[in-house]
């Protein structure tokens, strides 16, 4: 019995690195099965934007428009930035889709982007290489662009929440971030908003639309709701 006993203690230590090697190997053929999902998928989805753009004229006009408008802004603030001019740089940066954000794969809007800001005329090198021109657009236009912004997109990417400037924060930003802001920074934001009740700071509304005002005088919080008469008049001021 004793030997019976000592046979499969062995036995078990000699399976059970091997059963966590099975494991293992499950976990990374799952891992694998979900990459090839998302990669099917990206690419049906491209597919579906291309066909769209080619037999959709309304959406091609606007895809084209849309695409034209943000690359010569972009390039503009390039020059701006370069030479200095922080406070002439537009926010076209803002609301320039980032590279494989869920607004990008549906339109392909950063590829169209790229091949203009990076013409095939100005860099034929690039011609035909599309991952490189995003990748380039990435790189040198929008991280430096959105940098220089101080927009609340690059402190969340890099996980910066002690240096975010709440101050700099625009109210439909602040809006969409707020419940990110009280989980990983909830002291300094808190600290913020105190301010901003005692008058001491300001959340800035020039984005708001009406709906979007009205809208945060529900919010849980209050905290949008404080701003709501200042807002307003603010709204009414850009309207006039």
């Amino acid at each position: 019995m004793m030997r019976f006993k000592a046979h499969r203690t062995e036995e078990n230590r000699i399976w059970r690195p091997l059963e966590g090697l099975k494991n293992e190997y499950k976990v990374e053929i799952e891992k694998q099965k979900a990459r090839m999902t998302r990669e099917k998928n990206k690419i049906e989805m491209a597919k579906k934007v291309v066909d769209r753009y080619r037999l959709d004229p309304d959406y091609k006009l606007l895809h084209d428009h849309v695409s034209d408008l943000l690359a010569s802004c972009l390039k503009l603030d390039l020059e701006l930035l370069n030479s200095g001019k922080l406070k002439d740089i537009s926010l076209a940066i803002k609301w320039c889709p980032s590279l494989d954000s869920s607004f990008d794969k549906q339109t392909l809007l950063c590829k169209t982007i790229a091949r203009k800001v990076f013409s095939k005329e100005l860099y034929p090198e690039y011609e035909g290489i599309e991952d490189v021109l995003r990748d380039r657009l990435r790189k040198q236009v929008l991280i430096p662009l959105r940098a220089a912004l101080e927009l609340p997109e690059v402190y969340i990417g890099r996980k910066d929440w002690g240096s975010l400037p709440y101050n700099r924060v625009a109210s439909v930003a602040m809006k969409m971030y707020k419940d990110k802001f009280l989980k990983h920074d909830e002291e300094r934001f808190r600290e913020y908003l105190e301010k901003v009740k005692q008058g001491k700071a300001k959340i800035a509304a020039g984005a708001l639309l009406p709906h979007q005002i009205i809208e945060a005088l529900n919010d849980a919080d209050k905290w949008l709701s404080r701003n709501g008469r200042e807002w307003w008049m603010t709204c009414l001021k850009r309207g006039s």
